[in-house]
């Protein structure tokens, strides 16, 4: 299996899951980000398990200037595990995540600042969505790689619709699982990044690239690759990383670098790439 080798790698400050990465909407040399925190309180007869956000304002260099925890008071009494998981920052005013405490189903949350004030439930059979554009009140994504379904998602309603359909790929016991997707202006592609897990032993595959064209249909595809090896993971003292812990969590563009950041267990580094050298092996 091929390794995709960065320009540079650098950990960040914060040890933990940022499950979501963006460029902060007022200042595009900062970042927003969201840190998960699971705890469990064994103080009553059936013990509670509370899934907690935490919103992070990053500088530049990635260092953490500012949190707040995400203030969530939609809850269902009746569930003893409640709370947000697997969150994606769409901006800093929408986010995707699944509720845990109603049937682990995908949820479009609206926020003012560190507050939910609506919470939208999506009827999606599956809990993926790879956001490609956002225009006025549709969110545009990616839903399902076999066949490849583009879905739009009201963000005043939570409805959607299927806005194109291929039957292009051939991915036997895999599916996709998480990804994420930049625009690229100079080339007229979205430029995605999915991970894919093994429908037979449910563990990580591997990664790759896609490219798309600016009406949602799949252009190219890069080999299969991992973002870390065992070389790489000693430098860093990731004595313990299994592949299946390896997933990318954030993707930017800015000038020709392409920013992700990867998850390897608990511990979060960022990545920079040449976009033309990404695209250049995006070509089958």
């Amino acid at each position: 299996m091929e390794t995709l080798v960065p320009i540079t790698r650098s950990p960040i400050e914060e040890n933990g899951r940022f499950l979501n990465l963006i460029m902060h909407p007022q200042n595009n040399d900062h970042y927003l980000a969201t840190f998960e925190i699971k705890q469990t309180n064994a103080g009553f007869d059936i013990p509670e398990t509370e899934h907690e956000v935490i919103l992070y304002h990053l500088d530049e260099n990635m260092i953490i200037i500012e949190e707040h925890k995400l203030i969530n008071n939609i809850k269902n009494t009746d569930s003893n595990e409640f709370g947000i998981k697997h969150c994606i920052l769409l901006n800093d005013t929408l986010m995707l995540g699944t509720n845990v405490s109603w049937n682990e189903e995908m949820y479009l949350f609206h926020l003012e600042k560190e507050k939910i004030v609506k919470a939208i439930p999506l009827n999606l059979s599956q809990n993926v969505f790879i956001l490609l554009h956002h225009k006025m009140t549709k969110l545009f994504g990616i839903y399902s790689y076999n066949p490849i379904q583009v879905l739009s998602i009201d963000v005043d309603t939570g409805n959607t619709q299927i806005v194109n359909m291929q039957r292009v790929l051939d991915i036997k016991d895999s599916v996709v699982t998480s990804g994420r997707s930049v625009y690229v202006e100079k080339k007229k592609v979205y430029l995605l990044n999915v991970r894919l897990e093994s429908t037979v032993t449910n563990e990580y595959m591997y990664s790759l690239w896609m490219t798309f064209t600016p009406r949602f249909k799949l252009e190219k595809m890069s080999k299969p690759f991992l973002f870390h090896n065992k070389n790489s993971n000693r430098s860093h003292g990731l004595h313990n990383w299994k592949p299946s812990s390896e997933f990318c969590t954030g993707l930017i563009l800015k000038n020709e670098t392409v920013t992700a950041c990867v998850t390897i267990g608990n511990e979060s580094f960022v990545h920079t790439y040449d976009v033309n050298n990404i695209l250049r092996i995006t070509k089958f």
